[in-house]
């Protein structure tokens, strides 16, 4: 084990445990109908359920659970996510069934050289908020192969349910471009269509849900909004999915990309476009305020290394990007070379309950700034990379 490894879990953090991960669920599907992780039945019906990290999962649904009277039919037992643990990151390697040291896609926005800018990879566009699409920019030039949902489809009928808030992105558009990809507004019509498929005898049913990590980014993980709605939608999935969903046909399998932790407003460090920070580094920050990517300029490394111990050493630690990729971090000891320049030099990663995220110089902003997101995620902490595997096998 690597002396950063060490480092990290010295911390109290939790590395990725990449046999036992969100990401092993992909590989399992994209080769097989069995295994460990998967079940032993033809038909699948695979689920991720954003932001529901294993603490609130079992919180609500495990044995002692305030909504296990609707998950009684459901196993539980707890995954890690990927590193870094950010929706852009996972889904891309759920789809694909690649770590991140292969698709290089490190968080929500990343720089790619082939559009001479950093990409919200979610919306597919500049981070300043303009739609790639508008300048007839292919999503498919930045992101991963489908290669999980590739080889479920060559074994039988593929079918998406995607709710209105993913469906036509970026990412959305580049993976499912040559599924069946059927919206849908609530829970309720979702478990319909679910339904509705499995008469058809669709043999592998994907869907996935958003409203649980919004919750949380708004009101925090530790509300009760979200323990609401993730009570609601799991008695609504048994009120609706019928038998041949919940007891015979389907493995049922249900993960989340990521967790998350809450961020007192104080501890919102934002780094912005005016900052001494970025007299350092050849181009903005990317990534999350949770794992912040930073390309130090040549020459001004150790200075850099002075400032941010002067300044942030307190409140955040810094990675050398050459030892986290060697350790492994990331799913794998190298970075094909063309994909290198998008894991920076260093890696700025806030301790517990802090986060900071680089402000772009826009008034495009998500949400105005004295409403900053109350819940994050892209760390290490066990709030954020704990993930629930919930199977009917």
């Amino acid at each position: 084990m690597s002396a950063l490894i060490n480092e990290l879990e010295g911390n109290g953090w939790t590395v990725p445990d990449f046999k036992n991960s969100n990401l092993a669920i992909s590989k399992q599907l994209a080769n097989s109908d069995k295994g460990r992780l998967i079940g032993q039945r033809r038909k699948k019906l695979f689920m991720i359920i954003d932001g529901m990290g294993y603490g609130l999962a079992n919180e609500m649904l495990g044995e002692a659970g305030m909504a296990r009277r609707y998950s009684d039919w459901l196993n539980i037992r707890e995954l890690t996510s990927i590193f870094p643990s950010t929706t852009g990151n996972v889904l891309s390697s759920i789809y694909s069934g690649l770590p991140t040291a292969r698709h290089g896609v490190v968080g929500t926005k990343v720089p790619f050289k082939e559009a001479g800018m950093v990409v919200n990879v979610l919306g597919f566009s500049a981070a300043l908020g303009k739609d790639l699409k508008l300048w007839r920019i292919d999503p498919k030039t930045f992101y991963p192969k489908p290669k999980m949902i590739n080889g479920l489809k060559k074994r039988g009928v593929f079918r998406s349910l995607l709710n209105e808030g993913i469906l036509g992105t970026g990412l959305s558009t580049s993976v499912f471009e040559n599924s069946d990809v059927m919206p849908f507004a609530t829970f309720d019509d979702m478990f319909i269509s679910i339904n509705d498929l499995a008469e058809k005898g669709t043999r592998y049913i994907f869907a996935y849900y958003d409203v649980i990590d919004h919750m949380q980014h708004l009101y925090g993980p530790d509300a009760r909004q979200p323990r609401e709605a993730l009570h609601s939608l799991f008695a609504s999935m048994k009120r609706i999915l019928k038998p041949s969903i919940i007891d015979d046909d389907y493995d049922v399998i249900i993960t989340s990309d990521h967790g998350q932790t809450e961020i007192p407003e104080k501890n919102n460090i934002e780094i912005k476009s005016d900052s001494r920070l970025l007299d350092f580094l050849d181009a903005p920050p990317w990534g999350e305020g949770r794992s912040l990517f930073v390309h130090v300029a040549a020459g001004k490394e150790n200075a850099f290394e002075d400032y941010f111990d002067s300044k942030l050493g307190k409140r955040a630690i810094l990675v050398d990007s050459d030892e986290a990729i060697s350790s492994g971090l990331f799913g794998g000891a190298k970075v094909d070379d063309s994909l290198r320049y998008r894991f920076g030099t260093h890696i700025i990663l806030p301790k517990d309950h802090f986060a900071m995220p680089y402000k772009y110089p826009s008034i495009n902003t998500r949400t105005p700034d004295k409403f900053p997101m109350v819940g994050s995620h892209g760390g290490l902490t066990k709030e954020e990379m704990g993930v629930p595997l919930l199977t009917n096998f």
